[in-house]
């Protein structure tokens, strides 16, 4: 894009060139396609705001143990699921905010929203907050955080495919020990404290030798927490595409790191040296406001 620079504030020409700026400008946004650069998740969870304590016939009862939603919105007659690895409560309001009705730990889904309803509010444990979910819909879904996040669109496709690329050409090549027979079923490691939490829709690797300071590559998404040589936590990285490509902080020694259910024989992670790491970022993409720079 060229565009004109400023000569003279008197002059009629730079006044032409000025509008001739405008018009570069305005065409060249104009095609830029910003739908679906924002994902809304599936999961209607509301995390902030919550109130301790467990839904009973509509109200919040006191219990340590527990954290209770705002209202989410949630309309009449519509199916819903609500995920969560242990006791789960939730209540239906009306648009005024009276109680129509409740279901219980024991209830299976999907159900149907009653007639009338508005929203909804989900009582689930503390140490849960990271595996709840409720979304419309009969078909079971992954765990996915709630909220909004960016699109996988604004990561470069040919950059998470040259990863892919590069992990099958490594053999066994940097490869760290990853043993799935010892993988533990029905759990995650969060990421903010290094603890196990429960959850089906996960398991949880046991400690793998980790380098301190080192870059890594796992090829699945999930939570990791990393350990110091007495086992101690030292630091974690989340659960999404960019969390894939990390280094290890000074003083860890091993990580456990959370797999999706199913996806255990895709799992690997891999050291990557000098020349893998010169092969990885050759083609990254970053977005700044509209703008796609590569380097």
């Amino acid at each position: 894009m060229k565009l004109n620079r400023t000569p003279s504030i008197h002059d009629r020409k730079w006044r032409n060139e000025e509008n001739y700026n405008w018009n570069v400008l305005e065409s060249a946004f104009s095609k830029i396609d910003g739908s679906g650069l924002i994902e809304v998740s599936h999961n209607l969870l509301i995390t902030e705001g919550l109130t301790e304590g467990i839904l009973s016939s509509g109200n919040v009862t006191p219990n340590s143990l527990f954290w209770t939603t705002p209202h989410i919105m949630l309309p009449a007659n519509t199916p819903f699921i609500i995920e969560s690895g242990n006791a789960v409560s939730a209540s239906v309001y009306r648009g005024d905010g009276s109680y129509i009705s409740g279901y219980a730990s024991v209830v299976e889904y999907p159900q149907v929203s009653p007639e009338g309803t508005v929203t909804i509010r989900v009582s689930f444990r503390k140490n849960e907050i990271d595996t709840t979910q409720i979304y419309t819909g009969t078909q079971r879904k992954e765990y996915a955080p709630p909220g909004v996040k960016y699109s996988d669109k604004i990561y470069d496709t040919e950059f998470i495919n040259e990863i892919k690329t590069l992990v099958d050409g490594l053999g066994s090549g940097g490869l760290e020990a990853y043993d799935k027979s010892l993988n533990k079923p029905d759990t995650y490691i969060n990421f903010a404290t290094g603890n196990e939490a429960s959850s089906t829709n996960w398991s949880a690797t046991t400690n793998i030798p980790l380098l301190p300071g080192t870059l890594y590559l796992k090829t699945l998404r999930g939570q990791t927490a990393y350990y110091n040589k007495q086992n101690e936590y030292v630091g974690g990285s989340g659960n999404e595409v960019t969390d894939m490509l990390f280094t290890t902080p000074p003083d860890a020694t091993s990580g456990r790191f959370s797999i999706p259910k199913g996806k255990e024989n895709e799992f690997k992670i891999i050291r990557l040296n000098n020349v893998n790491v010169g092969i990885v970022r050759r083609n990254r993409i970053t977005v700044i406001c509209c703008y796609w720079y590569s380097f």
